[in-house]
């Protein structure tokens, strides 16, 4: 049986990154042992919305939960017990010294105590399954983190954590063969953990890449966009094109010019699609026309049951059973062969899953969905990208549409991309802030995000502000989609946020009432009871008015027969005004309110269960009014032919055997043939009952509703305020000096005119660093303090390279070589190299014609922090050669290094124009500063006036930020504060 490797497309790219290197281990090291496992990357299951463990590996002697960091360095765990499991953890970069919180994801203090997290609601998942809580002990599943590496881990992990392990990449096969516990793989246990945790079978790409030789190069378009859309349109093939600009007028004059040439070149059929009916409406309001959804051009038919062919065993399992209905893709007999489709804001298409408790459409992969339904690969269908390159999407960017690679996986034929480049002439305001984000979006920049303000359009504001415009805003009912709105990042901000509205400004109490604004966040249906109208579809981000509050019931449910306490799902009738929809239809709908009242965007895992058990419930009792032998289903079989035959034969049977012929077994595969018959139509009318509920029971489409005044950006994505008031904190444990946070803003500053922003965020090059005072300076010591001496990537003379073959510190080799050859002008040569140290060097010199001179010279380098640089050169013995004459040797080896290291010319990067405001900014008060050397990872400045003086090391990092500012000054001087104020200017 072997590995199998199943994986659902993480969101951070390292974690796609580790579990591609990890499975690839993994193959090799169970093929080796002829091991059985199953190997799951990212496992999801939204019963258990709290598991999000990185991977799960279950095979012949254990089941680990595992997390995936990228890291390298030092860790130094806590030594006390409680610190290890209560504190913080930091590892050091070995490279610059820069100590970085070894974090446990977004919401746990450490690694630790995010796998014991999973760990303890593993047990839950555990206890849930027949199989796997018959076979698998959840106290002996071992919680691994596997850092990327290397690592050095300074401490133990406590004695009494025997199943918590940390390890580095390399390691991870050796650990799985010494690892051994009670848990075992089995088949029913893989294919349990396989249905829980749905995802795709993971493929090798690499044996992809070796076939994708022939693949054609993507063509980039830097000029002339219109020229190029028309030979697109002009071959007669198809193919991909993407075009990406953060104008929404430029997407919108690219759409129409594409569709007014499309006409030119005999294309039989042109389409616009957009994301869902909800984004199309937002866009036939901005464009005048007309677009179709996503979701109605390729999904259609009847509805399927997942997991149908499964047969429910006993009562408990038919209580809590999953009703999932998957709507099939349509045919694509519609769509011609040679058509172009057009697919606007295509930043919202996505690979990514995206299903609800009832209903999941095709795979629940849109775009994969998408390209399978044009299939164009096997015709002349052509395909048009249009979106923003910088938004957030619906899931992860990685996944979505404008992604050439995503693309690439999906489709091995030409893709032409095409991006229109910000402009950076524009300064201020939203545009001016958005163009900005852009930008360092691009350049993969985040070490600088400062606000240019602009009166009446972006606005920054204090939180004590905030309430009077709310009141503004709010203080009357909004029978309306709302102009203004709050924008937050969390839920809970938002919870708090209209519960101020509802308390202060319509003043209607905390529970739902007239006049309250909702905002849906699943997508239902409300059956026509009139007979004269239709069916009412309302979808995730439409806004009710709510005008009256017709009824309210609970249900209590036990989840299982023994249980004590029940789960209480409380349900309100209320009668709404939808003002999304253009007619601002009025109709009465079912709310569940354990979804309107909690803190996050879903139920917990006892509320999913238990109204699971409530349709579920309804559906027993549809069946009763309805049974299977009243209904179309059981006249079909009583008229299938083939069940005819079948009972004819199994009568024929029956009294063969009656008469003693051996036909016992032939009468069993007919009877099972008959069961098998009689269970489809019985399944065909099960699903046929679950469609009617779903949708035509006012509790199977109770609305997911929240309040509408305070929303999440990401709810707010294509939407379009007049105004809004952001809270621009994103919360301490995500970080802002990352892509995500300035897509997040970048898309919160997309959907309003004018914004005021609260808790406005800063990033800049200084954004945390350090800085560490030493006031021991005297001016002999800067003028006699030698500089580090560093040779990277020294290229060693011909002459040299045995000599310094034992030597594998370039530093050292580049300080023997140069020195050496200032001595060789005086026929002093090398005898030999002694490396006492990992930090001492001996260098044995000899002088032409006195071969039994013996001068001895000391090289000492530093360790690791310091990069191995040398230090300081000394000499032992000066074999009666003039003493001050060597040493005037070493120091000119130190002037001379210093002298070609000092430059004028400041880096390229980031830390050139820091450097330059920095010095303007001690001219200003009389200062001279001269930029002695830079080094991998450190610069040297020096610092005098007529009467101070001091030396400052800028230490930084790979990611345009400085770590720690060493400053040494004179112990009576005040420069270090000055050379503080100086830096702290440069970003006001």
């Amino acid at each position: 049986m072997g590995l199998e490797i199943r994986h659902n497309r993480a969101e951070n790219t390292h974690e796609n990154v580790q579990f591609r290197r990890v499975s690839l281990l993994l193959l090799k090291l169970f093929e080796q042992k002829s091991w059985d496992g199953i190997f799951i990357g990212n496992p999801f299951n939204e019963n258990f919305m709290g598991f999000r463990a990185d991977a799960i590996l279950l095979y012949n002697y254990g089941l680990l939960i595992i997390d995936f960091k990228d890291y390298q360095g030092t860790l130094k765990l806590p030594e006390i017990e409680n610190d290890f499991t209560d504190q913080k953890w930091f590892i050091e970069n070995d490279l610059d010294k820069e100590r970085v919180e070894l974090k446990g994801g977004a919401n746990f203090i450490n690694p630790f105590r995010q796998l014991k997290y999973y760990r303890q609601i593993f047990f839950d998942i555990v206890y849930s399954n027949l199989f796997l809580g018959k076979d698998i002990n959840p106290s002996r599943t071992c919680a691994v983190n596997i850092l990327s590496g290397p690592i050095k881990i300074i401490n133990k992990i406590p004695g009494n954590l025997p199943y918590y392990k940390i390890i580095q990449e390399n390691e991870f096969p050796d650990f799985l063969y010494d690892f051994s516990s009670e848990n075992k793989y089995s088949k029913d246990c893989a294919k349990s953990l396989s249905t829980i945790f749905q995802s795709d079978v993971w493929e090798n790409r690499q044996i992809k890449l070796i076939k994708s030789s022939t693949k054609p190069d993507i063509i980039h378009l830097n000029e002339n966009i219109e020229k190029k859309i028309v030979n697109f349109l002009q071959k007669d093939s198809n193919g991909l094109l993407v075009l990406k600009s953060m104008d929404s007028d430029v997407r919108d004059k690219w759409m129409k010019y594409i569709l007014n040439e499309s006409i030119n070149y005999n294309i039989p059929q042109s389409e616009v699609w957009g994301y869902s009916s909800r984004i199309c409406g937002k866009l036939r309001n901005r464009l005048d026309m007309s677009l179709q959804s996503c979701f109605s051009a390729i999904y259609g038919g009847d509805p399927i049951l997942e997991n149908n062919d499964e047969e429910i065993q006993t009562e408990e399992e038919s209580r809590t059973q999953e009703i999932r209905e998957i709507v099939p893709i349509k045919t694509d007999n519609e769509i011609d062969n040679a058509s172009l489709i057009v697919i606007h804001e295509a930043h919202l298409i996505s690979r990514s899953l995206q299903q609800s408790d009832l209903l999941r459409f095709g795979s629940g992969r849109l775009l994969e969905d998408l390209m399978n339904f044009l299939n164009i690969e096997k015709n002349k269908r052509k395909i048009i990208f249009i979106g923003d390159p910088y938004s957030i999407t619906y899931g992860r960017y990685e996944d979505c549409s404008l992604n050439i690679k995503t693309l690439q996986d999906l489709y091995n034929g030409e893709i032409i991309s095409h991006e229109d480049e910000p402009n950076e002439n524009n300064h201020d305001g939203i545009l001016g802030m958005r163009t900005k984000i852009a930008l360092n979006i691009k350049n993969e920049n985040f070490n600088l995000l400062q606000y240019h303000w602009k009166n009446d359009e972006l606005v920054q504001i204090e939180q004590k502000e905030t309430e009077n415009y709310i009141q503004l805003w709010f203080k009357d009912n909004l029978a309306q989609e709302p102009k203004h709105i709050n924008l937050v990042y969390k839920n809970k901000d938002a919870k708090k946020i209209n519960k101020l509205v509802k308390l202060n400004c319509l003043k209607n109490g905390e529970e739902l009432n007239k006049g309250d604004l909702l905002i849906i966040n699943n997508n239902i249906n409300i059956p026509d009871l009139t007979g004269f109208g239709s069916p009412t579809k309302l979808n995730s981000g439409m806004f009710l008015y709510v005008q009256e509050i017709v009824e309210r019931v609970e249900y209590e449910q036990f989840l299982k027969k023994n249980d004590l306490k029940p789960i209480i799902l409380k349900f309100t009738k209320v009668k709404v005004q939808c003002n999304s929809l253009i007619h601002k239809k009025e109709v009465e709908v079912w709310l569940l309110d354990n979804y309107l009242i909690s803190d996050d965007n879903y139920l917990s895992k006892e509320e999913q269960i238990a109204f699971r058990i409530l349709l579920n419930e309804r559906i027993k009792d549809y069946e009763k009014e309805h049974p299977f032998k009243k209904s179309e289903f059981y006249l079909n079989l009583i008229n299938d032919n083939n069940y005819i035959q079948t009972g004819s034969l199994e009568s024929e049977l029956i009294e063969k055997l009656a008469s003693g012929e051996r036909v016992k077994t032939l009468l069993e595969d007919i009877k099972r043939k008959k069961r098998k018959i009689v269970r489809n139509y019985k399944k065909k009318y099960r699903q046929n009952i679950i469609r009617l509920i779903r949708m035509n029971d006012p509790f199977a489409n109770a609305i997911y509703a929240r309040y509408g005044w305070a929303i999440t950006v990401h709810k707010a994505i294509g939407s379009q305020f007049s105004k809004v008031i952001l809270n621009a904190d994103y919360g301490e444990s995500k970080g802002i000096a990352n892509v995500e946070y300035f897509r997040w803003l970048y898309s919160a500053l997309t959907s309003t005119s004018v914004c005021y922003v609260v808790n406005s965020q800063k990033v800049h090059p200084f954004y945390k660093s350090s800085f560490d005072i030493d006031n021991s300076l005297t001016k002999n010591l800067i003028s006699s303090k030698k500089i580090l001496l560093m040779y990277n990537n020294y290229v060693i003379p011909n002459d040299y390279q045995s000599i310094v073959s034992s030597l594998d510190n370039d530093n050292v080799i580049g300080a023997v070589c140069e020195l050496s050859k200032l001595l060789s002008n005086e026929m002093i040569y090398i005898r030999e190299i002694n490396k006492k140290s990992d930090y001492l060097t001996k260098i044995h010199f000899f002088k032409k014609g006195d071969e039994n001179t013996d001068i001895i010279f000391e090289i000492y380098n530093k360790g690791k922090k310091d990069n191995g640089s040398v230090s300081s050169i000394r000499i032992e013995d000066n074999g009666g050669v003039d003493i001050k004459y060597l040493n005037n040797k070493i120091n000119r080896l130190f002037n001379e290094f210093q002298n070609n290291n000092k430059s004028s010319v400041f880096p390229s990067d980031f830390r050139g124009d820091v450097y330059k405001t920095w010095i303007k900014n001690a001219h200003k008060d009389g200062f001279n500063i001269d930029f002695i050397s830079s080094h991998p990872y450190q610069d040297l400045f020096r610092i005098n006036s007529d009467s101070q003086y001091g030396e400052v090391r800028m230490w930084y990092n790979g990611k345009g930020f400085f770590t720690k500012i060493e400053i040494q000054v004179n112990e009576k001087s005040n420069l270090d504060k000055k050379i503080i104020t100086w830096i702290k200017a440069i970003y006001k």
